[in-house]
């Protein structure tokens, strides 16, 4: 969930900077960025890290 300038994750609490990093909350590890691209044409969606 977008909360400000980062995240919040609605199960546990724990915020995020826009970057990824912890700012408070349940203590987590910070979160990964995935490179994600679309194909409409077959109505794909691919993630990878």
């Amino acid at each position: 969930m977008i909360s400000g300038t980062g995240f919040r994750c609605p199960n546990h609490g724990a915020t995020f900077k826009g970057s990824g990093a912890w700012t408070g909350g349940e203590r987590t590890n910070g979160l990964f960025e995935c490179t994600v691209s679309s194909n409409t044409t077959a109505g794909t969606i691919t993630i990878s890290s």
